[in-house]
């Protein structure tokens, strides 16, 4: 294969044709320009200029193998992967072998495992030294990512031994890397914290910084799902630093990813679903299987969450999967999540039972005990008997990986079945730390909103709270009052709203009040939340129809009305409006909601104790205490049930309780 150089090489190294030109300088200089042209095309490829060496190799006529086996690399660490895969295959079928071990890794990272692990296979035995780590590395990872979890592991962990052995520390830190991603999947976080932290302190930021990119963005990942942490900040800020000294796509959506998960830890909701879009629009890094495996799921429960249910069915198939082949757990977990929000029970059991099942034999422990949590739910609202039997492997998986900071919005979402296996005597200790801080239910969207319409929830039970898309805004306690009124009475006058929210204060005073909240809405709500109506003198406010506004009180009453004790409990978070001082309106609210939820839970345990139950009228009795601790109709009740148990000493504890409050 001819080394011709390229045509700008040419002009760049032209000799002089003036007096002392001579046709042999000229070949002489020919010559040693094709000597130097490896050397130059290796420095770049190490000092990871990949981006030059791909310009400067495809403006060549004729490609050598080690030049194509260099674009090729190049190519694939960059995420150009359909421009790797010919001039990897052409200098692997050239006899390189480094080309075949990482055209191995191209069939790896665009999903075509099976044929990954073929041809692993049948070039293993010719690899030795660095490349034989190498092909036992990808080799691994790729037999990991399609299912066989056990063997993956080990092939990885021989590489990691094997470039110990031969004194590469570096390639050492960057296995180390890939075990680590591999164990915080299967639940071994202890020891992928250790290891990204030896990785991190061997892998330099320059002259290459992928290495170190890829490092900083699996440790991003692990810190988010332990919880907040001074590094997470520390690890981002870095990443960021050095995410410009690359152009690859790829790069750029996994840290995209990393700050997705972080946003939806926080609850910012909005700019969760802006990172998703943004990864969306990355047409190279959606080449890359990772990339979109991760995101086919997430963006379809992200506009599931918030009643997009087309938009969802959309992105589910971003992860293309031929028809006639089984659909991947992570899309059965993510179908089912989406079924149950629709109220399509009986797809949501089938998909998240599946899910459950091929994620552990998957050895994806932490996925599959999300998919146990969703089916235990799809389990209660089907009023299925094996929901407790379920909701207790869900529990105890959680407890046992310990990434609870990491599932919290699942929690919130499936808040009402972790409540009623509360009020079952025997789950409520294996649930004691599921329910710590008594979540609430969030995320049940609007039905119908396969629309522009923006989904606002205003929680008052228990404090006064407005989320749009899912996202908290930063709105005074006024302005969630002012906002809750108009949900329960459309139409009001200022001089209505500054009656009911500020009776104690000046007409002026509560006038400036008023004007301040609507003022909140306009800076903090795109859009015209609030619109008036009517002549200038008597105009009336009500809400725009461009948003699905959901009041969780309403939302109590209806469980109220449905003697729903389960659903109540997860939306009553205390009383209403407890910010708001001197309103008979917000009083009359806080009374209606606690003795809404005081007779409802007398209603339940009278009916226990009347069917010699004293351990469920107990349970129901403490779970409504802990919210509303001086009802003493309740702690009569739970005297009741102490007695009929003949516990002494809950007798003893009860009967002081209530004769103090008494």
């Amino acid at each position: 294969m001819s080394d011709a150089p390229n045509r700008d090489e040419e002009a760049e190294e032209q000799p002089d044709h003036g007096q002392n030109f001579h046709p042999a300088n000229a070949i002489d200089a020919s010559v040693e320009h094709r000597k130097r042209r490896p050397v130059q095309r290796l420095h770049q490829f190490e000092q990871g200029q990949y981006h030059d060496l791909i310009t400067d190799l495809q403006a060549q006529t004729h490609l050598t193998v080690i030049e194509r086996r260099l674009l090729g690399v190049s190519a694939l660490r960059l995420g150009h992967f359909q421009l790797a895969e010919p001039h990897l295959l052409r200098a692997h079928l050239g006899g390189d072998p480094e080309a075949t071990v990482e055209y191995g890794n191209l069939l790896r990272v665009t999903g075509r495992w099976p044929d990954a692990q073929v041809h692993f296979a049948a070039h293993a035995a010719q690899m030795k030294g660095e490349l034989r780590c190498r092909l036992e590395r990808w080799w691994g990872v790729t037999a990991f990512q399609a299912g066989d979890t056990e063997p993956g592991l080990r092939r990885v962990e021989q590489a990691l031994h094997g470039y110990l052995a031969l004194g590469d520390e570096a390639g050492a830190a960057r296995v180390t890397v890939s075990l680590a991603r591999m164990l915080v999947t299967t639940g071994q976080v202890a020891r992928a914290t250790r290891l990204y932290r030896e990785a991190l302190q061997q892998l330099p930021a320059a002259p290459n910084p992928l290495p170190r990119l890829t490092a900083l963005q699996g440790w991003l990942d692990l810190l988010v799902a332990a919880g907040e942490s001074p590094e997470i900040e520390d690890a981002l800020r870095e990443a960021q630093a050095l995410l410009p000294m690359t152009s690859s796509q790829r790069a750029q959506a996994h840290l995209l990813t990393s700050m997705a998960m972080l946003h939806a830890r926080r609850g910012q909701w909005r700019q969760y679903g802006a990172r998703l879009t943004a990864i969306q629009g990355l047409p190279e890094a959606l080449e890359d299987v990772e990339v979109t495996r991760w995101l086919a799921p997430r963006l379809a429960e992200y506009h599931a969450h918030q009643g997009r249910y087309a938009q969802g069915h959309t992105a589910l198939y971003l992860w293309v999967t031929p028809p006639g082949t089984p659909l991947p757990p992570a899309v059965l977990q993510a179908r089912g999540i989406m079924a149950w929000r629709e109220g399509q029970l009986e797809q949501a059991d089938r998909d998240l039972q599946e899910a459950a099942v091929r994620l552990t034999e998957e050895g994806q422990y932490v996925w599959a005990a999300r998919a146990k949590l969703h089916h235990a739910h799809t389990l209660y609202l089907m009023g299925a008997a094996t929901f407790p039997a379920r909701l207790r492997e869900a529990a105890e998986d959680f407890a046992r990986l310990q990434l609870l900071p990491a599932m919290t919005a699942d929690l919130e979402d499936v808040a009402e079945s972790l409540h009623a296996g509360a009020l079952n005597p025997t789950l409520r200790s294996t649930l004691a730390g599921l329910l710590m801080g008594q979540p609430s239910l969030r995320g049940i969207p609007l039905r119908g909103m396969d629309s522009d319409l923006t989904r606002i929830d205003v929680v008052i039970l228990g404090g006064e709270q407005v989320t749009v898309e899912g996202e908290v805004v930063p709105l005074s306690p006024g302005a969630v009052a002012v906002l809750a009124h108009l949900v329960l009475q459309p139409g009001q006058t200022r001089q209505q709203l500054q009656a009911a929210l500020y009776p104690d204060k000046f007409p002026n005073a509560a006038a400036s009040a008023i004007k301040t909240h609507l003022a909140e809405f306009r800076r903090h709500v795109t859009g015209d939340l609030v619109i008036t109506d009517g002549p200038y003198h008597a105009r009336t406010y009500h809400l725009s129809v461009g948003f699905g506004v959901r009041l969780d009180l309403l939302e109590f009453r209806a469980a109220l009305t449905a003697r729903n004790m389960a659903r109540a409990l997860s939306l009553y978070r205390g009383p209403a409006f407890p910010a708001m001082m001197h309103s008979d309106w917000a009083e009359g609210l806080q009374r209606e909601a606690r003795t809404g939820l005081s007779l409802l839970a007398q209603q339940h345990a009278r009916a226990r104790l009347q069917v010699d139950e004293p351990g469920l009228a107990l349970a129901i009795c403490d779970q409504v205490l802990e919210v509303e601790p001086e009802l003493v109709e309740l702690h009569e009740l739970r005297l009741q049930a102490a007695r009929q148990l003949g516990d002494l000493r809950l007798i003893a504890q009860c009967s002081a309780q209530w004769a103090a409050l008494v």
